[in-house]
């Protein structure tokens, strides 16, 4: 095996003019290399900096970030065109979901990018706006940021539940698992996904794959496959970035599957919403409240059980969800923190609580966390 050998930064590497205008030396390593388009270090050797340069990301909002005369001109073309004038986005990797708005925002601006980079290049020969030029001439390309445009926002929005304000901990598992599955169901047999408890589901079990032709990416990947396909000549490369996007949906879901909380425990947590506390079928709570014997003495256990069973039969619970909480006959659903708080206000006829020992079981389970540091990041 060849050995590898650690290269340090070179400062004649900023001369290059496919590397000037976004290259630097790494502030906090002396011998790394720092892209300022994409604000990371990357490893001092040339090769790793041409690869990183080879990014239509990372080239795109390099290309304008430092000069203000280009971004002067691409508002001309953005003009011309009738386009928003709208900048490019940079994506920060410690931004999680960034990524989807800077592809959405590069696709948002695809006409005018690629007609401004045509330009550059006929007029300057400039190396970098020859790259993008090419790029944006390129619709194998723009499959891959329609793809992304598509997938991106599925697993987003789990990120944006996990950093709410309110207690999930009662959905977290059926959005988790209807999430997954969503994105399953862009590569896999239905019927496998309609048979399989989700927690058995293997996003790597190939008999259970779709035909490469029938992946699901959006509407717009769709389209342009259509209108690529009567060219005999994009056959190959359509075959190859559904090869590719076929991959990523598989390393996708099995990291997904991996880190969210598709466990027993977070599926019996459902029993906190208030949809399944009135319609739901009863079942019972005691293989769930035995889980934390710190919480709940043996002794308090069918008690629970008892006032959950009971709860659900209470037309003063079931009203709730059709009033809001309020003396006002308003349809709507309360938020699972309101939801408990009127029930721990229900009374016997002595005016003692009627549901002390369920309430506060519950209350204990909405303030555990509904994340953790593996999961935060998907």
């Amino acid at each position: 095996m060849k050995r590898k050998y650690d290269q340090n930064y070179r400062t004649e590497w900023e001369k290059d003019p496919v590397f000037s205008f976004w290259l630097s030396r790494s502030k906090d390593d002396s011998n790394a290399a720092f892209c300022k388009a994409c604000n990371m270090k990357l490893v001092s050797r040339l090769s790793v900096l041409k690869d990183h340069s080879n990014s239509v990301k990372h080239s795109v909002y390099g290309y304008f970030a430092y000069s203000s005369k280009r971004q002067r001109e691409f508002r001309e073309f953005q003009n011309f065109l009738n386009s928003e004038n709208h900048k490019i986005l940079q994506h920060y990797d410690i931004r999680w979901l960034s990524l989807h708005a800077c592809a959405n925002r590069v696709i948002e601006q695809w006409n005018p990018l690629q007609l401004y980079f045509r330009a550059e290049y006929l007029e300057d020969k400039n190396i970098s706006a020859e790259f993008l030029a090419q790029n944006f001439e390129n619709d194998i390309i723009k499959l891959y940021f329609y793809a992304l445009d598509y997938i991106l926002p599925i697993p987003n929005k789990m990120n944006v539940i996990f950093q709410g304000e309110y207690s999930t901990v009662q959905r977290v598992y059926k959005d988790s698992a209807d999430m997954l599955v969503l994105l399953l169901s862009c590569y896999m047999n239905i019927g496998y996904l309609r048979s399989t408890h989700t927690s058995e589901l293997d996003p790597t079990s190939s008999v259970n794959f779709l035909p490469l032709s029938e992946i699901y990416l959006g509407v717009h990947v769709t389209k342009l496959i259509e209108s690529l396909a009567q060219d005999v000549r994009q056959k190959t490369e359509i075959t190859t970035f559904l090869q590719r996007i076929q991959y990523f949906f598989i390393k996708l879901c099995v990291e997904l599957k991996s880190r969210l909380p598709l466990n027993e425990l977070f599926e019996q947590m459902q029993f906190l919403d208030p949809q399944n506390v009135v319609y739901k079928e009863f079942t019972s709570l005691a293989r769930i409240v035995s889980k934390f014997p710190n919480l709940v003495k043996e002794s308090d256990i069918q008690t629970i059980d008892s006032e959950y069973r009971e709860v659900k039969l209470d037309k003063t619970v079931a009203d709730l969800l059709g009033s809001g909480g309020s003396s006002n006959p308003t349809p709507m659903s309360l938020n699972t923190e309101m939801f408990w708080g009127h029930i721990s206000k229900i009374t016997k006829a002595d005016r003692t609580k009627k549901y002390p020992h369920l309430v506060n079981f519950a209350k204990a389970m909405m303030i555990l966390p509904r994340t953790w540091l593996i999961l935060q990041r998907l």
